[in-house]
């Protein structure tokens, strides 16, 4: 059965970000402090709210580019592809330099994870729908 990319979109990016929620309350639970200082601002707390904007609003923008340029290059999917690996491993630094906790970097990186897979994903369900 095919699905329309609307739908596998919206698949995609709810299943990250109920994954990363899940994954960022499993943490809180554990004890890591989610308390981040980017380079010349004051320390804050990342809460859920932060956590499910940066998980859904990439995704979204993501896959809404996705389908207008699909339709103009034959090659999108293994450049949106690239552009998601892109930008996972660029958005590893972050949380690296802003996090001081050696459990809070590791448990930011692992909230990029999500994200990716299920990109990945959604692009691959989305070309063989399209």
């Amino acid at each position: 059965m095919r699905m329309a990319p609307l739908r596998l979109a919206l698949m995609a990016t709810g299943m990250a970000l109920g994954t990363n929620l899940l994954l960022y309350a499993l943490a809180r639970l554990a004890g890591v402090p989610f308390q981040v200082a980017p380079p010349g601002r004051p320390p804050e707390e990342v809460g859920p709210a932060a956590v499910a904007l940066f998980t859904a609003l990439p995704m979204a923008l993501g896959f809404a580019l996705y389908v207008p340029f699909r339709r103009r290059s034959p090659r999108a999917l293994p450049i949106f592809v690239g552009l998601a690996l892109a930008v996972f491993f660029l958005m590893l630094f972050p949380p690296l330099a802003a996090a001081s906790d050696p459990r809070t970097e590791l448990s930011l990186i692992a909230l990029h994870v999500p994200p990716v897979a299920f990109c990945l994903w959604g692009l691959l369900r989305m070309e063989e729908a399209l």
